[in-house]
């Protein structure tokens, strides 16, 4: 026959488990993608702001810019913020090379996969 365990050594224990902090939620979730610029510069810009902003994103939109080989400042792409929500996405346009870029970051898993595929989804039409 088992021997039973005593109370007073079980309460304490208990009272530490209900008492630790639940686990702290995982850092944040990035998706990338890759798609094909088939436009001139102007033109894509002008297409993903439009689809960030159709996505929701339209808390905070800021051009993404580089230097180029004469010194210019050039705009290749946009970040923008979820106007509520822990989500941004960041795309960038580079038609030189008929390329262009995708990234959706957030905190939450499931948001952010649903924004990640919302995006790629609208990129498909582009």
């Amino acid at each position: 026959m088992p021997t039973p365990i005593a109370l007073r050594r079980v309460l304490p224990a208990l009272a530490l488990l209900l008492w630790m902090p639940a686990p702290a939620p995982a850092g944040p979730v990035l998706y990338l993608d890759t798609f094909v610029v088939s436009t001139s510069r102007e033109e894509c810009l002008r297409d993903m702001r439009r689809m960030l902003e159709q996505a929701g994103l339209t808390g905070r939109i800021t051009p993404v810019t580089f230097t180029d080989a004469r010194g210019r400042r050039v705009q290749d792409g946009w970040d923008a913020h979820h106007p509520r929500l822990e989500l941004s996405a960041s795309v960038k346009c580079v038609p030189t090379d008929e390329t262009g870029a995708l990234g959706v970051a957030g905190r939450d898993q499931e948001a952010t996969w649903r924004l990640y595929g919302e995006l790629h989804r609208r990129l498909q039409a582009f």
